[in-house]
């Protein structure tokens, strides 16, 4: 019995999901042309894109984070940083569908 704590929650170990080469540039070089800093990164994080990955091209943006901390309530991204990333995604929505 826990009092006064939370209990630890159980982990999952899984790999890395693929995601499609050609999605990941477009996203590169709407940040470039953008002027915004990007880099490649795996997420441990079981989001969305590791489900449907394997089934249809996909990427993934993120934003920075203060202090690093995200997936807790404590995170925060300036909306500087949030505005950035939509137009990054804008950007490369638009490179894919071959308006942009």
């Amino acid at each position: 019995m826990v009092t006064g704590k939370t209990a630890p929650s159980l982990r999952v170990e899984i790999p890395p999901t693929r995601l499609d080469v050609n999605c990941v540039s477009t996203v590169e070089n709407a940040a470039a042309l953008l002027g915004e800093s990007a880099m490649r990164m795996a997420s441990g994080a079981l989001h969305d894109t590791c489900n449907v990955a394997e089934g249809t091209p996909a990427a993934m943006i993120f934003v920075p984070c203060r202090d690093g901390i995200s997936h807790n309530v404590a995170e925060y991204a300036s909306p500087d940083d949030l505005a950035a990333g939509a137009s990054v995604l804008l950007h490369a929505m638009l490179a894919r569908a071959g308006i942009a």
